[in-house]
């Protein structure tokens, strides 16, 4: 008795050792999960179906349930699985889907990668809930797994992104000071443009310092109808001979700024032939100068070209006596500022 006690407790003590030696006889359980998923209304994510501490794997036999009052399945991938197959019900909020590998797989394994569309309202969830039909290995052998189900969520994701400002310009980067007397037309004004993007929360509004122009330092642009570009029409009535950058604040509806991007304007006076930000008879000798030779470098008309014919304040497109006289006479007080 004592004999076979004995062997009977070698035979024991043999079996255990080669369990514990060949890993392949002791149980091993898989995990089959999908991720839980945060998307906003209406938009498309994809999310993978994850097959882990798995051996051999052979073959995937699934089914996702899900609510479609908030989420639709839009497509499936193939994974690193091949020859797959699957069926889309968004009427009762199903997917079933299978795929093989003639290999095996080992470790991590992408059996399909899950495409959706968030069609719920903010707040809603859905459970993405995963039940197996089939999971085997190489030798055609059930492999046992437990499954971690996910969930999506539809959330407004923040928006902590400023809008995009960009191709800021003026109609005209050079007019005259505006002083109440007529001018040519447009010379005196400016249409200023800038194109703006957000594409989060969508732009809430834009605005330009027109201060040093003696114009609102948060002065409204508005959009163009249809398109990204927002504009604005000004004229200057200070900041006389100098070139300004109007600076730009673009706002999103998630209260982000952009003040990165400005206009280049410069603002000229009229009847200041010199360039000195003064009407004199600096001017008026620069302007006979140029008529009889003396001087070989015309003025600007856009500055010189002060009065027309009879007087006409608009003037006449010409740089000629007749503007040096004018300027003469308001230097002298008898007429008003060109």
């Amino acid at each position: 008795m004592k004999r076979i006690y004995e062997t009977l407790f070698a035979t024991v003590g043999v079996v255990i050792i080669l369990c514990m030696l060949n890993p392949a006889a002791s149980a091993q359980t898989a995990t089959i999960t999908i991720d839980d998923l945060i998307a906003e209304p209406e938009e498309n994510v994809t999310v993978p179906i994850i097959v882990s501490n798995v051996t051999d794997l052979g073959g995937c036999d699934i089914n996702i349930t899900y609510n479609v009052s908030v989420v639709h399945v839009v497509n499936v991938i193939e994974g690193d699985m091949t020859l797959l197959r699957y069926l889309i019900d968004n009427e009762t909020g199903w997917m079933h889907a299978n795929t093989i590998s003639v290999t095996g797989l080992a470790e991590d394994v992408v059996v399909a990668y899950i495409s959706l569309t968030a069609v719920g309202c903010e707040g809603d969830t859905s459970p993405l809930d995963i039940s197996v039909d089939k999971l085997f290995d190489m030798s055609y052998d059930s492999i046992n797994y437990t499954v971690t189900n996910g969930t999506l969520a539809i959330e407004k994701l923040i928006d902590a992104e400023p809008p995009i400002v960009t191709k800021a310009s003026a109609s005209r980067d050079t007019i005259l000071n505006d002083n109440g007397r007529s001018r040519r037309s447009g010379t005196n004004i400016t249409v200023l443009n800038v194109t703006v993007n957000d594409e989060e929360s969508g732009v809430s509004d834009v605005s330009i310092d027109l201060s040093p122009i003696g114009g609102s330092p948060v002065q409204p642009m508005e959009q163009i109808t249809g398109t990204d570009i927002w504009r604005v029409t000004t004229n200057a009535v200070s900041g006389i001979n100098q070139t300004h950058h109007l600076t730009i604040d673009a706002t999103d509806h998630a209260g982000n700024c952009n003040d990165s991007v400005s206009v280049e304007l410069t603002v000229l006076r009229r009847g200041d032939v010199c360039r000195d930000d003064t009407i004199d008879m600096d001017d008026v000798m620069r302007i006979s100068g140029c008529i009889i030779g003396i001087d070989p470098n015309p003025p600007n008309p856009l500055v010189g070209d002060v009065v027309g014919a009879l007087g006409d304040p608009v003037g006449d497109g010409i740089v000629d006596l007749m503007d040096a006289l004018y300027i003469a006479r308001y230097g002298a007080g008898l007429e008003d500022e060109p």
